[in-house]
């Protein structure tokens, strides 16, 4: 698990009584680079090497933690430990991994479909709050908020308009806004367009007077479309906007013909 570390090195430091990657990580690098006649690049490179093998038995020791913690030892000797190192022998040393895999790969790992699809939303409910609270710092009350409201991935933030999101959360636009924001840049994703209460409200109320268009056609249109407007249900791609949001071509045109009306 660290490449640089060839056996003469090894040797070289049981010689000097270091013997784990621990003490490779946490001793003083001059000791390491008496130990090991080399130079200061080479040490570094060692306990950089060194604390990135710390960090994966850290994630893999939480991961069984969580693999006992959520699997009930069954009669006939399938245990939690026995799932555990399943997942690792399969590759899956973190809780990243397992929140990524699907439920029937988890029935190959000594887990009944039931019990696989409750590890799974356990897992992905707790790795997801995780990410959230570091890519974005949302605070647990909104978090509480956003899930029981189904947005439960980053992912969402980004791809979801903040107008929906504050609608179906209750929170409010700008603060909404602020949290899509912090997530996409920790995600690398492009950062949704400012969003204020009084632009939601403003195009709310323009939009709720075109006929036959009422509250949950209007969620849709934020959902799917990030329509929040007039102006913007006017300018959008009407194909586009039907296939997204689901709603007929001729209904999608027919609101279109009323935001020009209303000139």
């Amino acid at each position: 698990m660290m490449p640089s570390a060839d056996e003469k090195m090894v040797a070289r430091l049981h010689a000097a009584h270091i013997y784990s990657v621990y003490e490779v990580a946490n001793v003083e690098p001059e000791r390491l680079t008496t130990a090991l006649a080399t130079d200061v690049a080479t040490v570094s490179r060692l306990r950089e090497e060194a604390n990135a093998v710390l960090e994966i038995l850290r994630k893999r020791s939480e991961l069984k933690k969580f693999v006992r913690k959520h699997v009930v030892p069954r009669r006939g000797g399938r245990s939690p430990a026995k799932v555990a190192a399943a997942l690792v022998e399969a590759g899956v040393s973190d809780l990243e991994g397992l929140a990524a895999m699907t439920p029937d790969a988890l029935t190959k790992m000594h887990l009944s479909a039931a019990e696989a699809e409750t590890l799974l939303n356990e897992t992905r409910a707790v790795y997801n709050r995780a990410k959230l609270r570091e890519y974005g710092g949302v605070p647990a009350v909104s978090l509480k908020k956003y899930f029981e409201a189904g947005i439960t991935t980053p992912a969402d933030f980004c791809s979801l308009h903040p107008a929906y999101l504050s609608v179906v959360t209750g929170i409010k636009p700008e603060t909404v806004w602020k949290h899509a924001t912090s997530v996409c840049t920790g995600m690398g994703v492009a950062p949704p367009e400012k969003v204020t209460a009084r632009m939601v409200e403003a195009g709310r109320n323009d939009l709720l007077q075109i006929p036959g268009l009422g509250e949950m056609m209007l969620e849709r249109l934020y959902r799917a479309g990030g329509v929040i407007d007039m102006a913007g249900l006017k300018d959008a791609d009407a194909g586009h906007l039907a296939e997204v949001t689901g709603v007929t071509l001729e209904k999608i045109r027919a609101f279109q013909d009323a935001c020009r009306e209303n000139k």
